[in-house]
């Protein structure tokens, strides 16, 4: 199967074998049967083939082959689902996998029993890509703000900074 996420008309999955698509869409009023949105800005499948999709506006659903779980407007500090319904990114990462949100900065899920930690420091950042950095450490783009060094530790972030402030200026700024 060959997922594909859609503007506006869901997830689409490929039978790769056949050529035939089923399509997976937010139908309102159908609660049980549906995803909450139509937009998927990100696909995620581990190693266990489980997915993970980033919904504009609607949060992350995780999809299994036995069952669908959707995450969203969820409040910081209950671990139940990331802080944000707008994803932007995934990072996986061990045991972990790092999500990235437009509207409550950073979070890091545990897929293996659905617990979520979110990040105070990060929850005014639009965070547009995640990425290792060293050892505790990740590199996070954010959205007009430039580069940030994340500890996993602490949940800090420190401005990534080059040398040239020039360059600097018109890498992470323009």
């Amino acid at each position: 199967h060959l997922l594909i996420g859609t503007r506006n008309g869901g997830l689409n999955i490929l039978k790769l074998a056949t050529g035939n698509i089923w399509q997976m869409k937010h139908v309102p009023g159908d609660g049980q049967f549906t995803v909450p949105g139509n937009n998927i800005n990100r696909l995620y499948t581990d190693r266990y083939d489980n997915v993970l999709m980033g919904i504009v506006d609607h949060g992350l659903v995780s999809l299994r082959a036995v069952f669908l779980r959707s995450y969203t407007s969820l409040y910081a500090g209950f671990g139940k689902g990331p802080l944000g319904n707008s994803i932007t990114c995934f990072f996986p990462q061990g045991d972990y996998v790092w999500i990235g949100t437009a509207d409550g900065g950073l979070n890091r899920m545990r897929p293996s029993d659905n617990t979520f930690v979110s990040y105070p420091s990060t929850k005014d950042m639009f965070i547009f890509s995640i990425t290792d950095f060293a050892p505790g450490k990740l590199l996070i783009s954010v959205v007009n703000q430039g580069m940030f060094v994340f500890d996993t530790a602490t949940g800090q972030t420190t401005p990534f900074l080059l040398r040239n402030v020039q360059l600097n200026t018109y890498t992470f700024h323009y």
